[in-house]
């Protein structure tokens, strides 16, 4: 039975093959061309691909899309488990061609003369997609508000219209010494220095007196408060709020605002001292712009920001009225700029994976930044690999301003090719020669995750730039499910805080106090205390 079976199966493969012989031209034709056109579109979704994983069936391609009601497969879903680390996805940014605008130049933007010579001095031929949009509502004299992507130009797009405001109105009026016509005011030191180094790179040889402030000196500067002229103050909020309410800089000549990073400054570590301190300062709260040719009787705010969470205009409306504000955003905003790996690890496999990447980059000069959630295991980073003969800089906001002043400035220029830092380098600070940044701890929000990720793929950066990323813990996880299933979407980052749920549990987890056994013997009922009976006993030989 079993020999008829085997010879059955052989005339049925037999007679496959001979109708196969029999078959039309036109149709083994038809057969080919569809089995070209697979291939070459599988070679098109190969260039086009978008998210590799380590496991090739999640791998997502340009043009694949999901049904409403069809799970979105993730390959971070089963992350939770101890056997899923090694595993990675990485998400590949997807370059869309934007045509340029190349009529658009920045004489047409009728940039002063001297401003278009000190451009011409650093290399800035043509304005950025955000200058284009900003520069002309800017000059209009209205509440703006700037989000755009990190690197592309804004700290120039607010510079220009800035400078010329104040070159114009400082011939309109007669002022006192330590009366600015200007404020620009950040949320950290390191990104205050850079806008001023900027600033005085663009009026040099101009007639244009501009200042640093930046907090660590300031009872000394209270005490022995420099008296000049000046027109624009580069400040942090902390030192300005309290040399203006000593009336060291007075206020009432200003006329343009300019809060950089506003979405730090409107965190709950400033907000505090922000809204009285913008209530000091003559806002323009109606929305419509003065005449640009005469001394304006209110100021003028700029918000400028690279992220835009959804709670900003709750605190926007408690400085000056959302509808003044012109919103200028460009498409690229929240999107994913740079490749990115996402790898699952064990915590004590990061030192030895940090390792890895590190050692070979810092001997091949290539600089590299890695980012931790706080001081403690920042300054951990930079002694571990000075134990591995790896010479680094490291930054973080606990370090006193004496020690503090200058480290970022010894990694820009190339002293050193390891920054080990918090999120105090991760905003606003220009990083063009960065190539990699490492996330040792990855955020727990999506806001500091795009500035971290912007300290490279900047304007001027080189083309081989990415990002890894170490994913330990669960929250961790959480985070980069939401991340990968935006990305699948083809959506924006999404704007997420998980440090909230941190907090939460650590609450729940702390202990019931018990009472102490002092405490619970207090508690029983004490035993009476029988009384020693003493005796006397006499000794013949002491006299009475």
């Amino acid at each position: 039975m079993l020999f008829r079976f085997c010879k059955l199966c052989q005339r049925v493969e037999r007679s496959a093959i001979v109708l196969q012989r029999f078959r039309s031209t036109q149709t083994l034709q038809k057969e080919e061309d569809n089995h070209q056109a697979m291939t070459s579109t599988e070679a098109k979704q190969e260039n086009t691909r978008i998210i590799t994983c380590k496991r090739s069936e999640f791998n997502f391609y340009l043009g694949q899309t999901y049904s409403k009601f069809e799970p979105i497969p993730l390959a971070s879903r089963g992350w939770q488990h101890k056997e899923a680390r090694g595993d990675y996805f990485v998400i590949h940014p997807l370059m869309e061609e934007i045509p340029l605008n190349e009529d658009v130049t920045f004489q047409k933007l009728k940039i002063d003369p001297r401003l278009l010579k000190k451009l011409e001095e650093s290399n800035i031929a043509s304005p950025t997609e955000i200058q284009k949009l900003a520069i002309p509502i800017l000059e209009t004299g209205c509440n703006t508000l700037i989000s755009a992507e990190t690197g592309c130009g804004k700290t120039l797009a607010f510079l220009l219209p800035l400078v010329q405001q104040i070159l114009r109105w400082k011939k309109l009026i007669d002022r006192k010494p330590n009366t600015p016509l200007g404020l620009i005011i950040t949320p950290s030191r390191e990104l205050a220095m850079q806008i001023a180094a900027q600033v005085t790179t663009l009026t040099r040889g101009i007639d244009f007196r501009s200042k640093l402030l930046i907090g660590g000196r300031t009872k000394k500067l209270m005490l022995n408060p420099s008296v000049t002229d000046v027109d624009l103050l580069i400040c942090t909020l902390g030192v300005m709020s309290k040399l203006s309410t000593n009336n060291i800089y007075k206020l009432q000549a200003v006329r343009h605002v300019i809060l950089d990073e506003m979405d730090a400054l409107f965190d709950e570590t400033f907000v505090e001292k922000l809204i009285p301190f913008m209530r000091r300062i003559p806002l323009n709260s109606s929305g419509h712009a003065d005449d640009i040719t005469k001394y304006p009787a209110y100021s003028q705010l700029t918000l400028v920001s690279a992220t835009l969470p959804p709670e900003v205009m709750d605190v926007v409306e408690k400085i000056v009225d959302p509808n003044s504000m012109q919103h200028v955003r460009t498409d690229k905003l929240h999107k994913i700029l740079v490749t990115q790996k996402f790898k699952r690890v064990g915590k004590s496999q990061k030192p030895q994976e940090l390792l890895k990447l590190v050692k070979q980059r810092s001997s091949c000069k290539q600089p590299t930044i890695v980012f931790s959630n706080d001081s403690a295991t920042c300054d951990w980073i930079s002694i571990f690999l000075k134990q591995f003969n790896v010479d680094n800089t490291h930054l973080n906001g606990r370090m006193p301003m004496v020690i503090r002043e200058g480290k970022f400035a010894e990694f820009q220029k190339g002293m050193t090719h390891v920054l080990s830092t918090t999120n105090a380098g991760a905003r606003g600070l220009d990083t063009t020669s960065v190539t990699h940044i490492i996330n040792y701890d990855f955020p727990l929000n999506t806001v500091e995750y795009i500035h971290r990720c912007g300290r490279t793929g900047r304007i001027g950066s080189q083309n081989n730039c990415k990002i890894t990323n170490f994913i330990a813990r669960p929250l961790e996880i959480a985070v980069t499910q939401k991340i990968e299933k935006a990305a699948r979407k083809m959506l924006p980052i999404p704007i997420c805080d998980l440090t909230g749920t941190v907090l939460e549990k650590k609450k729940q987890i702390q202990p019931v106090p018990r009472p102490s056994q002092k405490r619970m013997r207090a508690v029983q009922p004490e035993k009476p205390v029988e009384k020693k009976k003493t005796v006397v006993v006499e000794d013949p030989s002491i006299p009475y």
